[in-house]
């Protein structure tokens, strides 16, 4: 190339260079996306995610100009602000999953706090030592009953109804505790309690995780659009704002610095916002946790947590809720410190087992290898962990605890918790719970109750957990020690026990392994049976492994390790299948009914007696029936008896088609009385034939007459008068009144049924039976809400008490009345009187 020709390429090369500077220039990068975010509470440190995620140029870097759109307390909806566009992004409470279960199109993106920071907070008075003690104190309890729902659960949890206590707006003035014009506030951790200090007065706070209400406080979200629409948007906001969280709490100073410089519109103090941070960082940021990430286990608990409260919740997936990148928990590894990390690297483990405790642990006599459902789940931890170790089998178990107490051996992966073994030993949190079982010759009813076992023989290993568990529980039965589950069965299969208690795999594995084909699993001890990793005391870090990789087992991986092992040795086989989904929803519903009950009645406990007494037979009349059902499919399930087309089943099924039916008619009187008792039974009123209506109910009660040995007579003449009412309404109180004459009548008793009109022109129909009457006192019980008469009367019959108290409403209802005469021995008679106006002529 010529002299001549340098000067032009120079210049090109010049050109060159100034394109790339251009082009790299701001002026020319495409501008930052506009997006904004709605706080759900005045600016503090809470926020400070967002605040540092700015400060810091992290939104900047991912190509976005965030505004933070201002809080105000009597006019900011928050989900409204982000389905409507206004925000793109918003940060609410755990009622955001309410929100999505009711149809609203949110999305959560990442829990900010992993555990809420809302806590009830009282003054440190002797008398004020747990929330019970708050019955008739005044309590301020801020925002919706949505967002309170933990604090009333836990309220609710320690027996206080929403009636039990003065409920008062929240004034989120501290000085209104301090004085005294209320007993109690719900506060966050990280502000109130530091406002109690500073004013040098003592207080207590009472955490609803403690009563196992554990939600997650602050869920960023934002519109299902949005995350659609915008995909790639949505994970740069969200991971710039966790970077934000995270440079917070490591430059808290720093932090605090930018918030009194642009932000402190509440005037915060240095100490307070101090405060605030260090009890907001083991909430936000926890060693076992990825950042922002939610556990949908625990969401589901939070879902059923509002179910319980009676908040109105579907049933729709979790999977929709949580964003994508939120929900990847279960496949994570977990976080170690560096001393864990250092354990792992340098110890072997020395592992115990035992050779003979099927199907949890024990040796396989082919390989000699140690396996079972507990070395499962002990060999996933040593995976995942990364852990090295040898591993030695035991015939005996008491050698084997005994060889860690004396730190011959550091781990027993299958072990329970007492307090004897917590001298020499830390136990992991459970990965798998079963429970304590009874089994009985096969001719033993099903037992509802461990109480039902009062003055009889109970076998149980000796110094086996379940042997603690029960005699802790139980201490009045009388228990037969044997060394192993086979002396136990044996003793029950020659008589020498009435029953034996173990966990249910190990016992329906060894009826079918042993061939005890005369004995059979007859009932729940109400006890749980919690699988736990042993570790001798002096190893704190291999106990913080554990529970950690225990953590991310997730509940489907935990059940597949289960059902290889109950199932391992049964086929599948015709029988009963086509019945688990009907199995299935009477379970569930039936579970939700009772755990609703379980709530009414510990607030009736202290309304009045008459109360207690009804919910107590009640809870009984569900708890039996309820047991059965999902005793008796539990075992089916499992095949505890190998393939479903064994007959032992076709008497299981009888049961819970007896019990079911049973439970079908208390839940429906449970239902109408809500009804009744609420105003909103709604009458569909017709013109009715008496004679038609009596005639039917009188067949629904045939069946029990026949088996009552009891004749029904109908005597309602057929040219008698038409009757205007509801058809379902009658029908239900002819039934009750009509099936209680039958039930209530000697063998070989009568009971007529009959219809007149009075000189008024009222209808008067009557049911009477030659029965064993009532009393009067008797009489007056009968016709009072949640009372009954005698007691071993209501037992021998299956009633609840319940059906005469909701005839008597109905007829108030139809503008009529509901009498009952009675004497001792002789019989009563119960008349339904109805008025003139109901009267239609023929």
């Amino acid at each position: 190339m010529t002299c001549r020709g340098r000067p032009v390429l120079a210049l090109l090369f010049r050109l060159a260079a100034l394109l790339v500077v251009l082009s790299g220039s701001p002026a020319a990068a495409a501008p930052p996306e506009r997006v904004a975010v709605q706080f759900h509470w005045l600016h503090q440190f809470e926020f400070a995610a967002f605040y540092m995620a700015k400060e810091k140029g992290f939104y900047r870097s991912a190509g976005l100009d965030v505004e933070f759109l201002p809080f105000r307390p009597d006019s900011t909806d928050v989900v409204g602000a982000v389905t409507s566009g206004k925000a793109q992004y918003g940060v609410g409470y755990s009622s955001v999953l309410y929100d999505y279960f009711n149809d609203r199109p949110v999305v959560a993106l990442a829990a900010l706090l992993q555990r809420s920071p809302l806590v009830l907070m009282t003054r440190d008075e002797p008398d004020l030592r747990r929330p019970k003690d708050l019955r008739g104190r005044k309590v301020m309890i801020g925002g919706d009953a949505l967002n309170s729902a933990s604090i009333m659960a836990l309220l609710f949890a320690d027996g206080l109804g929403k009636n039990d206590f003065v409920r008062q707006e929240h004034s989120f003035d501290i000085e209104d505790l301090i004085s005294g014009r209320t007993d109690a506030i719900t506060a966050y951790l990280s502000n109130e309690p530091f406002h109690m200090q500073e004013r040098g007065v003592g207080y207590r706070l009472f955490d609803p995780r403690e009563a196992g209400f554990s939600f997650y406080g602050d869920i960023l979200f934002a519109s299902r659009d949005e995350v659609q629409d915008h995909p790639d948007r949505t994970r740069a906001f969200v991971e710039a704002t966790l970077k934000g969280w995270e440079y917070a709490f490591a430059h808290v100073d720093e932090t605090i610095g930018v918030i009194m410089r642009d932000y402190n519109v509440q005037r915060k103090s240095l100490a307070s916002l101090q405060f605030e941070a260090t009890a907001l960082q083991p909430l936000a940021i926890r060693p076992d946790t990825r950042i922002g990430e939610f556990n949908l286990l625990k969401l589901e608990k939070i879902a059923d947590a509002y179910r319980l409260m009676g908040h109105g919740i579907s049933t729709r997936s979790l999977e929709d809720f949580v964003w994508e990148g939120a929900r990847t928990w279960q496949k994570r590894r977990p976080v170690f410190t560096d001393g864990e990390r250092r354990f792992i690297e340098t110890t072997v483990i020395r592992t115990a087992t035992t050779t003979n405790w099927k199907p949890f642990s024990f040796v396989d006599g082919a390989t000699g290898a140690a396996t079972g459902i507990s070395q499962e789940f002990w060999q996933k931890i040593v995976d995942t962990a990364g852990l090295s170790q040898t591993v030695t089998a035991f015939d005996s178990f008491a050698e084997e605890v005994d060889s860690l107490r004396n730190r011959a051996h550091d781990v027993i992966y299958s072990a329970g918790l007492t307090e004897e073994r917590q001298e020499f030993a830390l136990f992991s949190e459970p990965y798998a719970s079963f429970p304590l079982v009874f089994a009985t010759s096969k001719d033993e009813n099903y037992i509802s109750s461990p109480a039902a076992l009062t003055g009889r023989t109970v076998a149980v290993g000796r110094n086996f957990t379940a042997h603690k568990m029960m005699a802790a529980a139980y201490p009045k039965l009388h228990y037969l020690l044997v060394d192993d589950v086979v002396s136990g069965l044996q003793a029950v299969s020659k008589g020498d026990a009435y029953a034996f208690v173990d966990v249910m795999p190990v016992v329906a594995h060894s009826i079918n392994a042993f061939g005890y084909t005369n004995l059979k699993i007859s009932g729940d001890t109400g006890l749980t049976y919690d699988l736990r990793v042993m570790i001798r005391k002096d190893y704190p870090a291999l106990l913080s492994i554990a529970n950690k990789t225990i953590a991310l087992i997730s509940p489907s991986e935990r059940q597949d390790i289960i059902d290889r092992w109950i199932n391992v040795e049964y086929q599948n086989g015709p029988g009963f299948s086509e019945y688990w989904p009907q199995f299935a929803v009477l379970g569930t519903g039936l579970t939700i009914i009772f755990l609703w009950l379980f709530l009414a009645k510990r607030q009736a406990d202290r309304a009045n007696r008459a109360k207690s007494e009804f919910l107590a037979l009640m809870s009984h009349d569900l708890r039996t029936p309820l047991n059965a059902v999902i005793g008796f499919t539990d075992m089916m399930r499992n095949q505890v008896f190998g393939p479903l087309g064994h007959p032992r089943y076709a008497e299981y099924a009888d049961d819970i088609h007896h019990s079911g039916t049973l439970l079908v008619s208390l839940i429906n009187d449970i239902l109408d009385l809500s009804k009744v008792e609420a105003g909103k039974y709604d009458l569909n009123e017709e013109v009715l034939d008496l004679r038609e209506l009596t005639s039917a109910a009188i067949a629904q009660c045939a069946v029990l007459g026949y088996k009552s040995n009891v004749t029904i007579e109908n005597r309602t003449p057929g040219d008698f008068p038409l009757l205007r009412g509801d058809r379902r309404v009658l029908t239900q109180i002819l039934n009750n009144i009509i099936s209680n004459a039958v039930k209530f009548s000697r063998d070989g008793g009568r009971v007529g049924v009959s219809a007149r009109l009075d000189d008024r022109g009222a209808v008067i129909l009557q049911v009477e039976d030659n029965g064993d009457g009532m009393s009067r006192t008797d009489l007056q019980r009968a016709v009072r809400p949640f009372e009954q008469t005698d007691r071993n009367t209501v037992r021998r019959t299956q009633g609840t008490g319940l059906g005469l108290y909701l005839c008597h409403r109905f007829m108030k209802l139809l503008s009529g009345r509901l009498d009952i005469e009675s004497d001792v021995g002789r019989g009563t008679r119960v008349s339904l009187v109805f008025p003139p106006e109901r009267t239609v002529a023929a």
